[in-house]
């Protein structure tokens, strides 16, 4: 995984929610940013990409179920514990009252054949944002400043 920081605007954009969003989901402790935490009223703040990834999750989370709060802040401490494992073959899946990550696909088919869960791939998550990244200008390890400074510059 790399370790690329990024604005609050940028972030908004490759999760695909609003700053509003953000700031919402941060002052409710779902995700934080990481790489520069808020340091007061209008200090700038920056996310890493692990934090861009546990957003977009979440946000393809609440477009699916009906999470409430609770449930995202429940996703985002399982991503943390996928991430120590590397997220490679992990899906997210929820159900009425739980969420937990899974990496034996008979479970997970198991749990598909039930339809009393959403399952996200967290590969094919990574490999989105990635895609949103680029198309930002940007890369899931490059400095934002140094894009922003070159795009100014020519």
């Amino acid at each position: 995984m790399t370790s690329g920081e990024f604005t609050r605007a940028a972030s908004a954009q490759a999760a695909g929610l609003t700053i509003e969003q953000l700031r919402y989901y941060a002052a409710r402790h779902v995700v934080a940013p990481s790489a520069r935490p808020a340091a007061g009223r209008g200090s700038s703040v920056r996310y890493t990409f692990f934090d861009l990834l546990k957003l977009r999750v979440i946000r393809l989370l609440h477009n699916d179920t009906a999470t409430n709060i609770e449930m995202a802040r429940s996703a985002a401490r399982e991503l943390d514990k996928v991430r120590a494992g590397g997220w490679t073959g992990a899906y997210l899946t929820t159900s009425d009252w739980d969420v937990f990550w899974i990496r034996d696909r008979n479970a997970l088919a198991a749990l598909a054949d039930e339809s009393l869960c959403v399952t996200v791939s967290l590969a094919a998550v990574d490999r989105d944002l990635r895609v949103a990244l680029r198309l930002l200008g940007m890369s899931a390890g490059e400095d934002p400043g140094r894009v922003i400074r070159a795009a100014l510059a020519g």
